[in-house]
């Protein structure tokens, strides 16, 4: 009989993003020119390794660095002009060029919308006007930057550690009030500065862009980016009958908060079907597996909390790496680890950062790279997955159970009602791990099969028919991902 520690029932009813997205940091490629055109060659390897969607950093041209806290402007989320596509990068017309050849090859392009702010500079242009970042009708002025960086951090922590979705949206709404570290934060109360923001950014739907990632949306008021959420939905449902999808990256590590926050945005919005929110708690849970004293029962507790306790979770974007302080895990078998966890557990697909395809050299921060690997190990695992658990995903009386559950070693299950099931067996310590599990209960007197999604070195399952007992062996450090179902007669 199976050991089922606990069955958790997934109870959400949105819709499922099929997202299967690649970050790009356009300002990592050498030389930075041209990039437009570079992306273009690489569409054919982005299509081999399962991406649909490539998400870009900001392409508006950028201030220059602001030193010494700030000694390079490498990453590009300081805009200048928040309507321009940058020069440097290859222009407009380029720019437009490989949206119409990632639609070719079936991808969708993303980019950031950096609302919030503009990058260090003593004055911006705004609707090719030229303004003063010290003009108070149009920045945000506080005199004391200290006393700013400091209600910054109280307001964080009590964001965080709150269980009341009133006093979180209570908390993030003061916060919003506050400029982002020092940089010229844009007035939301304007009107002008809300028009020169959204027609900025209707200016993508019409290059046929519906996919943007919200930057730094906890800093700002709620009402106004509902609202711009809104208009330019309602824009690209008049230009091409197609709704924008947004990403809001809402840095919030404690699961709790994060639902609470969700609800009271998804609440407000017209149409909340296409509004998702990046997975900060699951990252900042599963990236501890690092530790060599995690215990894949904290890993578990987690899991259970959120599945039983919280809605919201098909809205959440999973991600392990990215280019503020998701850093590279160096660990080769650690990142695998990592990546098949997070996808095995996400209802969406996990996004793969700008170099992190391959899991055989990793650098840290940025890697200045013009290539994508197409036979990248990380690359390849999500997209294998992610097609096999797409039917539980989509599935509202899938149920996870956990067969297994030790300091270095974890059993667990996602099974559906048709009994056809998908087990994850992972083992984090130094020796090989053979454990058999019983599948009489589950099956009866069916027959079945097996078939192995996914496994690392020496790993492997068996199926001994005459007593469905199911053989796992998994090698240290390593995992063994396989399907069972009954045979049909």
């Amino acid at each position: 009989m199976l050991e089922q520690s606990q069955i958790i029932f997934e109870k959400d009813k949105e819709s499922v993003t099929k997202l299967k997205m690649y970050f790009l940091l356009l300002r990592a490629f050498d030389g930075q020119t041209n990039v437009f055109n570079d992306i273009v060659n690489l569409l054919p390897k982005f299509q081999k390794i399962g991406i649909n969607t490539l998400w870009l950093s900001p392409p508006q041209p950028q201030t220059a660095a602001a030193p010494p806290m700030f000694a390079l402007n490498d990453h590009g989320y300081w805009p200048s002009d928040h309507g321009k596509i940058d020069s440097i990068l290859g222009g407009e017309l380029a720019f437009e060029h490989l949206i119409k050849e990632a639609h070719r090859y079936g991808i969708e392009i993303a980019i950031d919308a950096v609302l919030n702010h503009f990058g260090y500079a003593d004055e911006v242009i705004l609707n090719g006007e030229k303004i003063l970042t010290s003009n108070p009708n149009y920045f945000v002025i506080i005199p004391d930057i200290q006393s700013t960086y400091n209600r910054h951090n109280e307001l964080n922590w009590k964001i965080e550690e709150s269980l009341d979705v009133e006093n979180i949206l209570q908390y993030r709404e003061e916060l919003s009030q506050y400029p982002l570290f020092d940089l010229p934060t844009l007035r939301k109360d304007n009107s002008h500065i809300r028009t020169y923001l959204l027609n900025s950014y209707k200016k993508f739907i019409d290059m046929k862009i519906t996919t943007f990632r919200i930057d730094a949306a906890k800093h700002m008021p709620a009402e106004f980016l509902i609202d711009f959420s809104d208009q330019l939905n309602n824009y690209s449902l008049m230009q091409w009958n197609r709704p924008v999808k947004f990403i809001w990256e809402v840095y919030i590590c404690n699961s709790h908060a994060l639902s609470k926050l969700i609800q009271g945005t998804l609440e407000s919005l017209n149409d909340s079907s296409n509004t998702f929110f990046y997975d900060f708690p699951m990252r900042q849970e599963f990236k501890r597996i690092q530790d060599p004293n995690y215990r894949f029962e904290w890993l578990v507790s987690f899991i259970q909390h959120r599945e039983q306790t919280q809605q919201y979770l098909n809205h959440l974007i999973p991600l392990v790496e990215d280019h503020d302080d998701g850093l590279p895990i160096n660990n080769p078998f650690i990142a695998r680890m990592i990546y098949v966890l997070t996808e095995f557990y996400s209802r969406n697909s996990t996004f793969i950062y700008h170099g992190s395809e391959q899991t055989g050299i990793r650098t840290v921060n940025r890697p200045r790279i013009n290539t994508v690997n197409e036979f990248g190990d990380i690359a390849l695992l999500v997209d294998r997955l992610g097609h096999r658990l797409l039917s539980y995903r989509t599935c509202q009386e899938t149920q996870t159970l956990f067969h297994v559950i030790e300091q270095d070693f974890l059993i667990s299950e996602k099974q559906l009602t048709n009994k056809r099931s998908i087990f994850l067996a992972m083992n984090k310590s130094s020796i090989s791990r053979t454990i058999e599990l019983s599948l009489q209960d589950l099956y009866g007197e069916n027959q079945i099969t097996i078939e192995n999604i996914l496994e690392a070195n020496d790993s492997q399952a068996e199926l001994i028919s005459s007593s469905k007992i199911l053989r796992l062996t998994v090698s240290p450090f390593h995992f063994l991902i396989i399907e069972t179902q009954p045979v049909v007669q």
